[in-house]
């Protein structure tokens, strides 16, 4: 019976410094929010702290790798755009992944780079935009960005559809 305590008391402090450790590192959920505010804050520092050097990033424009590479395409990405907002609706994650349900908000203030290189002029249409993305997160930082949305919904938000 005087064992049974000293169990106890092994077992609490196991518990107590699994928690100290595990509150240090930043879920993928986390890291998930983390990146989709910064995206929308344009908020560079926290991305490239986010992302790991080799980061593969894809979305309907097609692929890239490297994190200079993917600010660089963040930056184009997001440059037609004013201030935005985004909500996000859910965030399902696992030991090394996230898949991110989220919406964002911004208006057309920029010029909008069409697929064949061509400029459009700003709208200052209101756009919104469902995206699905799916993170690979290795060691805490981003490895692989998948970014999935309706690219011709976007371009019909923007009047670039036709009547």
């Amino acid at each position: 019976m005087r064992g049974l305590p000293i169990v106890f008391a092994v077992l609490l402090c196991a518990a107590a410094v699994s928690q100290a450790f595990a509150s240090d590192t930043p879920s993928p959920g986390d890291i998930a929010r983390k990146q989709i505010d910064a995206g929308a804050a344009r908020d560079w520092p926290t991305l490239r702290a986010l992302y790991a050097p080799d980061v593969r990033y894809v979305d309907p424009n097609g692929e890239t790798h490297g994190i200079d590479n993917v600010i660089a395409t963040l930056e184009k990405t997001l440059k037609p755009f004013g201030k935005m907002t985004v909500t996000i609706v859910k965030i399902y994650e696992g030991r090394d992944y996230a898949v991110a349900e989220w919406t964002a908000n911004a208006v057309n203030s920029g010029e909008f780079t069409l697929a064949d290189g061509t400029q459009a002029p700003p709208t200052g249409n209101d756009v919104t935009l469902n995206v699905v993305t799916i993170y690979d997160i290795k060691n805490g930082k981003i490895t692989s960005e998948r970014n999935y949305y309706d690219a011709l919904a976007l371009y019909g938000a923007l009047g670039l559809m036709g009547e």
